[in-house]
């Protein structure tokens, strides 16, 4: 069954869902020959394609996901409110305009399990995202169950039982990157499965983004970068700001101050600068 989200019309910041799904925050989702969007979403197989001001998708099992899609893709949050605040406090210059003009539409998005978000950036070391993806996809295909729509079959993404069950043995024969890697997702799969490692909790509105960011750095193998990229989307702090290779060098291109600021100088002048949309801004840095 075909079901639909309707989107704002009357926004200046239109949705834009190529924009959102092709900015490399969640590694799941790939376009299919007739335009539309596969990815794996919190146990379900989902295509969707946006006409108009309608998202329009199908899932399996067939059912309801218009709440989860609109948590997932922040659709009430308030773009028009947020770029306002971005560009104001960026006033002094119009590289933040410049890129809200040709990136239209990018949100932050909410991913629902962050335990799949935080293994994803695991695996992210060194890596392009094409070759991200296809890790975390080989997690799922072999320690995950099928799912099947419109002949496509997909897999879902195992929980941290099944992938301590799975054992760093067996995670390393997958290729996931550093031979550190695997043990470093089965760590992770311990402490939450221990309940030293609650990722629910760490998205509490009460919980700081330091504390969150001091949990997730605790873990082994996971820096700022990662850390930072889980809390921002997956644990709802949108203060979170991740600095790789990309965002870095966008930086230090269009701030000429920053040249030979450390990564950790970098962030904390984004967060100070910017806030709350740190996260946002991010994003936008990221794409540019």
């Amino acid at each position: 069954m075909i079901r639909h989200i309707p989107l704002d019309p009357h926004t200046n910041h239109p949705f834009n869902l190529q924009n959102c799904l092709e900015g490399r925050q969640d590694f799941r989702w790939r376009k299919l020959p007739n335009g539309s969007y596969s990815g794996v979403l919190h146990g379900n197989l989902v295509h969707i394609h946006q006409s108009g001001d309608r998202l329009l998708y199908q899932s399996t099992p067939d059912s309801d996901l218009s709440d989860l899609l609109t948590s997932y893709f922040r659709l009430t949050d308030d773009l028009d409110a947020i770029y306002t605040k971005i560009t104001k406090i960026a006033d002094r210059d119009d590289h933040i305009a410049a890129l809200i003009e040709k990136y239209p539409g990018v949100r932050i998005m909410r991913q629902p399990d962050p335990w799949e978000c935080l293994v994803s950036y695991i695996c992210s070391a060194r890596a392009t995202p094409p070759k991200i993806a296809r890790r975390v996809e080989t997690i799922a295909t072999q320690l995950g169950r099928p799912l099947s729509l419109n002949g496509e079959t997909r897999h879902t993404f195992p929980d941290p039982q099944t992938v301590l069950d799975a054992g760093p043995d067996r995670l390393t024969q997958m290729a996931l990157g550093f031979d550190r890697v695997p043990h470093a997702i089965t760590q992770a799969a311990q402490r939450i499965l221990d309940g030293r490692l609650d990722l629910h909790r760490l998205a509490q509105p009460d919980i700081p983004y330091t504390e969150t960011v001091s949990h997730l750095t605790d873990l082994y193998c996971v820096g700022p970068k990662i850390a930072n990229c889980v809390a921002l989307f997956a644990l709802d702090k949108t203060e979170a700001f991740p600095v790789d290779s990309r965002v870095r060098n966008t930086v230090k291109k269009l701030y000429p101050s920053h040249t030979h600021s450390t990564d950790d100088d970098i962030i904390t002048w984004a967060q100070d600068l910017f806030g709350p949309h740190a996260g946002y801004t991010n994003q936008l840095l990221y794409m540019g």
